[in-house]
């Protein structure tokens, strides 16, 4: 599971165990009051066990919406072959709009709102924060002389340098300059296959290294006690850990596979 699977079953356990907890008191109630108690004792008793059950569901699925990550099952790794183009996990693109309403979720959690109050003028920045693992693994490509022609033939050499530089982030450089999406055609043919077994697009989500028992190389750079995946501010120094992660596992795929 990740943890967007982890919050959807949150979330069913509360609408079910609710809808069962509002149909099982009133009819408790009910056979209460018309039959002899005596009578119905044991009827009463395993009504009072489900509505029991009930309320454990509520609270296991309220818990797995507030902290996914302590319920991330291990991935099962999956070999990947660079030679197979047909490989369903193959990388086709990161669109930040895809991953918006899950860092929007994660951003009601800092203004303490709900969903449909989050203000108009905050939705450019829960694009920011859709963007934060496209972006850094963005700039680590970018870094590497990594992009393809496509890539360098839409943005300005000025701008390149800027982020090369770090003057500006590879967050503002993504939305400014990519239209929040990094796309397959965007990155070096010569890297690809490393990509594909690195940053996977999973139900048109992207995922930076999903695959990692531990979650993501991304996530351990950025955990936090929300255990948000998105709503972390960009800062060099993290950029800086994720890119030796990244370094580790690229140098170990060159290894492997006598590049």
């Amino acid at each position: 599971m990740n943890e967007n699977e982890v919050r959807a079953f949150g979330k069913n356990c509360i609408i079910l165990s609710s809808i069962i907890l509002v149909i099982s008191v009133p009819v408790s109630i009910v056979i209460a009051l018309n039959n002899d108690i005596g009578s119905v004792l044991p009827v009463l008793f395993v009504m009072a066990l489900l509505c029991g059950t009930c309320i454990w569901g509520i609270v296991r699925g309220y818990k797995r919406i507030r902290e996914p990550g302590k319920y991330i099952q291990a991935q099962a790794h999956v070999a990947f072959d660079p030679a197979d183009r047909s490989n369903e996990n193959e990388f086709r693109a990161y669109k930040s709009k895809w991953a918006w309403d899950d860092a929007a979720m994660e951003y009601c959690r800092i203004i303490e709102s709900g969903y449909e109050e989050i203000p108009e003028e905050d939705e450019d920045k829960i694009f920011e924060y859709a963007s934060m693992p496209a972006a850094y693994f963005m700039m680590w490509l970018v870094e590497n002389d990594l992009m393809s022609e496509i890539f360098y033939g839409q943005i300005s050499k000025e701008e390149i340098n800027r982020l090369k530089a770090r003057e500006i982030s590879p967050v503002e450089f993504f939305v400014g300059n990519m239209d929040c999406c990094l796309l397959r055609d965007e990155i070096s043919e010569k890297v690809l296959p490393f990509v594909d077994g690195y940053f996977e697009t999973v139900e048109e989500k992207g995922y930076l290294n999903f695959r990692n028992p531990d979650m993501s190389d991304y996530y351990q750079c950025i955990r936090n006690e929300n255990s948000f995946y998105y709503c972390v501010e960009f800062s060099w120094d993290t950029y800086d850990m994720i890119r030796e992660k990244i370094d580790d596992a690229y140098g170990k795929y060159r290894s492997d596979n006598s590049i």
